[in-house]
């Protein structure tokens, strides 16, 4: 989500060959592409998006400054009202970017630290209640001492489980295996639920702005992403399909995330047989159905 301009170029009496034109063109492009690789390679989320963090900063900074001398032109109450607004836009701004960094930086050392864990049912669960992100601070610390007791409890669990686990399946030999996991579990878990408390509170008093303050918002996606084929295949933008998947990846708290749309039926499923349809694909139909239906309504009511 790395936000590129690229300027455009303007040229009068531009008689010259078609030849020319699309190489002064791409000269034009080229260069100002170029010019914005710092923006790709500073807004990488592992490095804490130090671009953002700079950019933030600035606008703040530029805020407490500018607003206080426009208003100091036309009159002292003005200037009393600029440099309100500058200090709440840099305190905004500050806070906003100086918490994102923070929180990025910290989410990617427990993305490291995950990958280290053989324990797949504990990694699909992180990654289900990572999609529910806190609104406030006390949100941020109350999902952050979740994770945190959450890590505890199956680091300690798994000196148990595991063993009994590797046992079952491999018999001696996956016994001691389960031991071996069962001790990274007990030492890496908590260590990771420790690093979630701060990443979680991080989130939260950055999006502490957002709560309090509903203009500023961050950039958001436009549309769901696009549905690409079990066989790598990029085909034409389906905006019902890609919703499907989103949908289906959203549901029951990520629970079908990894899971592929394939397809929709031409024929929805209707409301009294996805009631009986508990499938994920029948209620993925069925929510896409009451969509288009209010959709439909909003077209014939206009």
């Amino acid at each position: 989500n790395v936000p590129l301009m690229l300027n455009g170029m303007a040229m009068t009496h531009a008689l010259v060959s078609q030849r020319e034109l699309i190489s002064r063109l791409q000269l034009h492009y080229t260069r100002a592409a170029l010019a914005q690789v710092y923006r790709v390679v500073g807004s990488a989320d592992m490095l804490g998006n130090p671009v953002a963090l700079v950019t933030g900063i600035g606008t703040g900074f530029y805020d407490f400054f500018h607003e206080p001398a426009q208003g100091i032109v036309e009159s002292p109450a003005e200037f009393a009202f600029g440099l309100g607004r500058g200090t709440t836009s840099l305190v905004k701004n500050s806070v906003y970017s100086i918490f994102s960094t923070a929180g990025k930086l910290t989410g990617t050392v427990s993305k490291l630290a995950v990958q280290l864990s053989t324990d797949d049912d504990w990694r699909r669960r992180r990654e289900r209640s990572a999609l529910n992100k806190p609104k406030h601070a006390g949100e941020g610390l109350m999902y952050g001492v979740r994770d945190l007791g959450t890590g505890v409890a199956d680091g300690l669990a798994g000196l148990v489980y595991q063993p009994i686990k590797g046992a079952a399946s491999g018999g001696g030999v996956g016994f001691l295996k389960g031991v071996g996991r069962g001790l990274t579990g007990a030492v890496l878990k908590p260590v990771v639920g420790v690093v979630d408390l701060v990443t979680q509170t991080s989130e939260g008093i950055k999006n502490t702005t957002e709560f309090l303050d509903p203009s500023f918002v961050k950039t958001t996606r436009v549309r769901p992403p696009r549905v690409v084929s079990i066989a790598g295949v990029v085909s034409t933008y389906d905006p019902l399909l890609a919703r499907g998947q989103e949908i289906l990846h959203t549901m029951e708290s990520g629970r079908y995330k990894e899971h592929r749309l394939v397809r929709l039926w031409p024929t929805l499923v209707t409301a009294d047989r996805a009631a009986h349809h508990d499938s994920p694909v029948g209620r993925v139909q069925n929510v896409i159905q009451r969509e288009r239906a209010q959709q439909h309504y909003l077209l014939l009511s206009r």
